[in-house]
């Protein structure tokens, strides 16, 4: 069985992604191993336990339909009073069927359940690309809607919305030899002086025009959800294939990302301070701020405030045209080692 495009035996006995401990069970992970002492939900080691329940049942208890929405990606929220307690509600709908998250007050367990047309692969698809974003931000931490890579011992941000190109400037540089940390969310935590990127899933999702820029990426396999096709990164440590970097680093840049249809090549500048935190605080992932307490939204925007004071955050405009994409992947890596000489 294959989990958004990840091999099963990944997951067996539980996965860490964006700073998190998980476990899996339920009847639709009948391919995972669980060992007969596996920790329980409420184990300081494991951070999050998330059902597979198949059936739209918590408890014994059916929920109530969701509003429509439009738009694969769509996730609408409710607080859920139960008898368990208060639950947080997430709902996902496409033309291929509807998806619910819903989250206990510590958003130390989570249930998901789908309609039966829902196809397993895009469940799992927003399950590991916003519903773990959301956990991260519901516990306390940040997350950025950027898409991170590694070099010597170092992280590099692109942050930028949907569909501006984070991914496929990531992709590239990913093709010369640098790895992959996490794509779309980027979950970060503080160190004493240090701010830390955690890796995210060991995939990368790509639509299909970027991939007629990236030979080494259109030579693999894929499994394709949502509009994307979604690509394994493999160890840093592998012989073989596109690398992924599985331990947390110290964030060295970013880079907010534009595309203009004016510009003839690569440009970066510096961004002034203030002007850095307010893209930051436009690109907490996921964007709504609706399910967080006041507290700890406050959190979030004071940990963006020490980004700004301690990472270097660059504007990048690229044209608007993927037969640029080697310049501006050659102007990234030369600034990056102007940033390292300074």
């Amino acid at each position: 069985m294959s989990w958004n495009g990840i091999p099963s035996d990944r997951f067996a006995g539980g996965f860490s992604a964006f700073g998190l401990n998980i476990r899996v069970d339920g009847s639709a992970a009948t391919s995972l191993s669980h060992p007969p002492d596996r920790p329980q939900p409420n184990d300081p080691k494991i951070d999050l336990c998330v059902h597979l329940l198949g059936a739209k049942k918590i408890n014994g208890q059916v929920l109530e339909a969701a509003s429509r929405s439009h738009g694969a990606k769509t996730l609408l929220f409710r607080s859920l009073r139960t008898s368990v307690g208060t639950l947080q509600r997430f709902s996902s709908e496409s033309p291929r069927g509807c998806a619910e998250f819903v989250l206990n007050h510590q958003a130390r367990e989570m249930w998901v359940s789908w309609s039966e047309e829902a196809p397993l692969e895009e469940v799992l698809s927003v399950l590991f690309n916003s519903m773990l974003a959301w956990v991260v931000r519901l516990s306390g931490g940040t997350c950025l809607h950027a898409s991170v890579v590694a070099r010597n011992g170092r992280a590099i941000a692109f942050v930028a919305p949907s569909g501006f190109g984070k991914s496929t400037i990531a992709a590239s540089l990913i093709e010369r030899g640098y790895a992959g940390m996490t794509d779309d969310a980027a979950a970060l935590s503080r160190h004493d002086q240090m701010l830390l990127v955690h890796p995210g899933m060991p995939q990368l999702g790509l639509r299909s025009p970027s991939l007629e820029a990236l030979p080494k990426f259109r030579a693999e396999t894929s499994t394709v959800t949502d509009d994307k096709r979604r690509f394994e990164l493999k160890p840093t440590n592998s012989k073989k294939g596109l690398r992924f970097e599985n331990r947390p680093l110290p964030l060295a840049a970013i880079y907010f990302l534009r595309r203009s249809a004016l510009a003839k090549g690569p440009e970066i500048s510096a961004a002034k301070s203030a002007d850095a935190l307010l893209k930051l605080m436009g690109s907490l992932y996921p964007t709504s701020s609706k399910p967080l307490k006041d507290e700890r939204l406050a959190k979030q925007l004071s940990q963006l405030s020490f980004v700004v004071q301690n990472v270097s955050c660059r504007h990048l405009i690229i044209p608007d045209t993927l037969a640029t994409l080697p310049s501006v992947s050659d102007r990234v890596i030369e600034d990056l080692a102007t940033l390292q000489a300074a």
